[in-house]
């Protein structure tokens, strides 16, 4: 099994266990950034690690007196007689292979081994009577259902209800809607910032297309409505009617909230497509002697991380054709939830500070899912990936 999961594999001797088993084995195992697995004499896997270098990480698991720090871990030397390698040349790469192949090797404990973020969604149900937003850990896209994320904490998502409520002046307690009696004691209602479809303040199709619009900016489109919001706050203040223009001016303020930093990725999940680009190993095209660096792709959407080719800045344009022909074919296909954990490893580099290679959303909106042009795709890997030259450096 262990050697389908890897592209390299190297025999240990017990007798002959040293360095020079890892250096000079034909091929030696390299030295590039992967995941390295040791096995022992029955092909079990012991360890799997993440590895910024793998031929160092070897040396250091099996030879801990070589290593800079060997600290007081214990070796897995005497165990070890098969070391199976792959070479992964960024971290996203290294990150995926680890999630895929600790699903095989460990389908019920696997999860347990990964430091995957806990995330959270905001779903609606619009065949509801009164439809409104709330939180949930589990993906289900259901044909009457909406699903809002993802968001990187509980808080962040909870903050994101809140200000739709606001925004588009819905019920902050739907578990009271049904209930005028209970719904009396309602603080929003009793303060007048509800529209109290629990007492038959509003109509339920005037509701529903509140529901509409807040449905639409919580998929991204929020600018829509803060400029008129803003014209009918401004002409109420003109008009004197200042009540009405400080409620204008809390919505535009909660409306504001969705563009926080927390939210750059929350999308329709239906929706939610984004392409990754990181460095992958230098090549020789054509055969020749001159290696030049290459670039892997990779597209979330649907629930699932596509793989691409690695490809060169001179083939940018087959590289989006292909990833184009994958949106297109995309849709609201109701991912299962085992693929949430595929999400879980894209948002993990996602809300990072400075997270590494090239992210771009192509999440649709009204029209199709497509991706960049390559003269943009282009520009973005040059300002990415060129290293800047400094005063002194050469021409």
């Amino acid at each position: 099994m262990l050697q389908d999961l890897f592209d390299g594999c190297l025999h240990i001797d017990p007798i002959e266990q040293t360095t020079d088993a890892v250096v000079q084995a034909p091929p030696p195992v390299p030295t590039c950034k992967g995941i390295v697995a040791f096995a022992d004499a029955d092909d079990r896997c012991i360890s799997m690690l993440t590895a910024a270098n793998i031929r160092r990480t070897v040396v250091a698991r099996l030879f801990p007196a070589h290593a800079e720090q060997s600290g007081k871990r214990s070796t897995i030397a005497p165990l070890v007689r098969m070391i199976y390698y792959q070479c992964c040349y960024n971290d996203f790469a290294a990150a995926l292979k680890y999630l895929h192949t600790a699903r095989v090797l460990w389908p019920d404990e696997w999860r347990s081994m990964m430091s995957l973020p806990q995330l959270w969604f905001v779903k609606i149900d619009l065949s509801a009577t009164w439809p409104n937003f709330s939180l949930t850990e589990k993906m289900n896209t259901a044909a009457a259902r909406k699903m809002f994320g993802p968001f990187p904490t509980r808080k962040a998502a909870h903050r994101y209800i809140t200000a739709l409520r606001t925004a588009f002046a819905l019920c902050h307690r739907p578990d009271l809607v049904d209930s005028p009696r209970k719904a009396a004691a309602c603080p929003y209602l009793q303060m007048g910032t509800c529209p109290a479809p629990c007492v038959g303040n509003i109509a339920r199709d005037t509701y529903h297309q509140q529901i509409e619009q807040a449905v639409a900016a919580a998929g991204g489109r929020y600018g829509d409505y803060a400029e008129p919001m803003r014209q009918e706050m401004m002409s109420c203040a003109a008009d004197r009617q200042f009540e009405r223009a400080a409620l204008l001016k809390k919505r535009i303020e909660a409306l504001g909230v969705l563009t926080d930093n927390d939210y750059a990725w929350t999308r329709d999940l239906s929706a939610l497509a984004i392409l990754h680009i990181d460095r992958w190993a230098r090549v020789a095209p054509d055969g020749g002697k001159r290696r030049i660096q290459s670039y892997a792709g990779y597209l979330v959407v649907d629930g699932q991380i596509h793989c691409f080719e690695p490809f060169t800045t001179n083939a940018i344009a087959e590289f989006l054709n292909a990833a184009g022909g994958v949106l297109r074919a995309s849709g609201n296909t109701g991912a299962p939830n085992a693929t949430g954990e595929n999400l879980a490893l894209a948002a993990s580099f996602l809300y990072r500070n400075n997270p590494p290679g090239i992210w771009i959303d192509c999440s649709a909106e009204e029209s199709a899912h497509k991706t960049p042009p390559p003269e943009d795709v282009a520009a973005r890997i040059q300002e990415k990936f060129t290293p800047v030259k400094t005063a002194g450096e050469g021409n």
